[in-house]
């Protein structure tokens, strides 16, 4: 039996399987042959699907008026191999008409199993979960008293080791079937996501147009430029030029994500001085921190911090998020930014390879990563964060447990987009806390050739 199951673990083809087996019965078992049937539930017959071949069963075949193939059993036969499939017990019998009489005749039967010197047949069922899917017949040359119950089992064994064949091949077509609807799936989800991605796009880029309009001229009505307003009057321009400019902020990141997820995000890079990029964002959110008493400043280095090739509005994206969120999730005291040289940290591990960066090339000035870069630390008294928090916080969609009641606004994409624009200058970013309710610093650092 081991040598069958080498055999037949060989290959996932089931008409190969099928034949090896017949085969066997002759080759390992030293029978005179044999015959494996598959059942076929819903028309109720039993087909024949492999017989032995050997020079003598050819011969039996050749007095057969057809193809043994076409033979069919019918349950109705009611011969012992249609008792056998739908009993599932093994049958014996010293006649080979007792199994295949009806359909074919019994004259020609006796003449087959005298050429082939079989004086016992034995039809064993193969199931597969308990269901009859078949039987396997063999054919001996020694009288059913001679037939050893170790014989038998060796039949039922060899029956087992069909059905979990089939078994097999039936897991294999299933999967593979599945295989090929779930590509099929993922194509139509990729075109999907990639026309979403597209749709993203070209209405944010219609809607940030008219925005930045709208922007600079509730500017110009707040400075006085189309005559002079209250102070009631300026205060409702400047919420409304507060909520375009958060409304900007949130076309701006569906614009990211949409050229991240596409692969299409293309870094503008010149001489950037990060003091600049810093005041720039400290200048926007002043009234976003004065409306909530909060103390927003830039702690300058002593040492002024040498320009660097970089793209200015990325890392002004990246850190304007920083600080956004350190203002609304900072109840009192203040939000500060803090700017140096500093080496790679520990925690940034280079890989240019990531599946994560699709669609950027980390560069540098040559083969050597560099160890020397910027920092930006953005500093806050507010809320903080739990260890376990801080690690998922840079997912997509990703928030904190319970701060959509703080922040019922967020899109959860915005530290998405800011790990993905300092990876794309070869950089990274985290985030350090000492616990809830102690503040946190979140942090960007790029190398200076990035």
């Amino acid at each position: 039996l081991q040598k069958i199951t080498n055999l037949i673990t060989r290959t996932l083809d089931l008409a190969q399987i099928t034949q090896t087996i017949a085969d066997s019965i002759q080759t390992e078992l030293g029978y005179i042959g044999g015959i494996i049937y598959f059942y076929d539930k819903e028309k109720k017959i039993l087909r024949p699907s492999a017989i032995t071949r050997t020079p003598l069963t050819q011969s039996a075949i050749k007095l057969m008026p057809k193809s043994p193939f076409e033979y069919v059993i019918n349950d109705a036969d009611n011969n012992l191999n249609a008792q056998a499939v739908k009993s599932g017990t093994m049958k014996m019998s010293n006649k080979f008409s007792d199994f295949v009489h009806p359909p074919l005749p019994k004259i020609l039967i006796d003449e087959m199993q005298k050429l082939l010197g079989m004086k016992t047949v034995v039809a064993v069922p193969i199931f597969v979960e308990n269901e009859t899917i078949g039987l396997i017949n063999f054919g001996l040359n020694k009288n059913q008293g001679e037939v050893t119950d170790q014989e038998l089992q060796m039949m039922r064994s060899l029956a087992d080791q069909m059905g979990i064949v089939v078994r097999n091949v039936r897991l294999y077509e299933a999967v593979k079937s599945y295989s090929g609807k779930l590509e099929e799936a993922n194509e139509y989800l990729k075109e999907l996501d990639q026309t979403k991605s597209e749709f993203i796009s070209i209405a944010s880029h219609q809607l940030r147009s008219p925005m930045t309009g709208i922007k600079g001229y509730l500017s110009m009505l707040i400075d006085g430029d189309f005559g002079a307003l209250d102070d009631k009057k300026k205060g409702i321009m400047r919420q409304m030029l507060d909520n375009s400019e958060r409304l900007i902020r949130l076309i701006n990141i569906f614009l990211n994500v949409s050229r991240i997820e596409a692969g299409r995000l293309h870094l503008d890079k010149r001489e950037t001085q990060i003091s600049d990029v810093i005041r720039s964002v400290i200048t926007e959110m002043s009234n976003q921190a004065k409306a909530k008493k909060l103390d927003l400043y830039f702690d300058e280095p002593k040492e002024k911090i040498p320009p660097f090739i970089a793209d200015f509005d990325k890392l002004r994206d990246v850190i304007l998020n920083f600080v956004d969120n350190a203002i609304k999730y900072t109840p009192s005291g203040k939000v500060w930014v803090e700017a140096g040289i500093e080496p790679r940290p520990k925690q940034l591990a280079v890989n240019n390879n990531n599946d994560d960066n699709k669609g950027f090339k980390i560069q540098d000035s040559g083969s050597k990563i560099p160890d020397s870069g910027i920092a930006v630390r953005v500093h806050d008294t507010g809320m903080g964060l739990d260890p376990e928090d801080a690690k998922k916080l840079f997912d997509k969609f990703s928030r904190v447990k319970g701060i959509a009641q703080i922040n019922p606004d967020g899109s959860g994409l915005g530290l998405y987009i800011a790990k993905k624009l300092s990876e794309a200058h070869g950089g990274g970013v985290w985030v350090e806390s000492k616990g809830k309710g102690k503040g946190s610093s979140f942090c960007l650092w790029v190398p200076i050739s990035s």
